[in-house]
């Protein structure tokens, strides 16, 4: 009985480091070459596309755009500068830079933080489509 017990702890905390090991150290390049929709934003239909060193944001289905330039630090970091803007009342212009990290992957949720003129912000994404899917 003591060994079934021992037997099902070790299995157990094999299985939970394994979980915790795999949504913590995923493999991020994906990032490279992605499309992620916002999920924290009142626009329902507004999504970014990544491509390599180029990232644009599409909003209103399509109407409005923020198309930026891309710095990588590693494969979860860059910084981001905003080169074309037609999205009304953006409150950031074109030449300004964005610091953005990925948090965290759980599932098909992406979590990220965001820094621009000192302004710190927390998003959120589901991942639909990527090079590595």
């Amino acid at each position: 009985m003591k060994f079934l017990k021992l037997f099902l702890f070790i299995f157990f905390t094999i299985s939970c480091l394994t979980s915790y090991s795999q949504s913590s150290m995923s493999d991020w390049t994906f990032l490279k070459d992605c499309k992620l929709k916002y999920l924290d934003t009142e626009d329902t239909t507004a999504y970014v596309v990544i491509k390599n060193n180029h990232q644009t944001e599409y909003h209103e289905n399509g109407k409005y755009f923020i198309k930026s330039t891309i710095k990588w630090f590693n494969e979860r970091e860059y910084y981001m500068t905003m080169t074309e803007i037609t999205l009304p009342d953006f409150p950031y212009s074109p030449g300004e830079k964005m610091k953005v990290k990925f948090d965290k992957i759980e599932k098909d949720t992406i979590y990220c933080t965001t820094i621009v003129r000192g302004n710190i912000y927390k998003g959120s994404f589901k991942i639909l489509a990527s090079s590595s899917q």
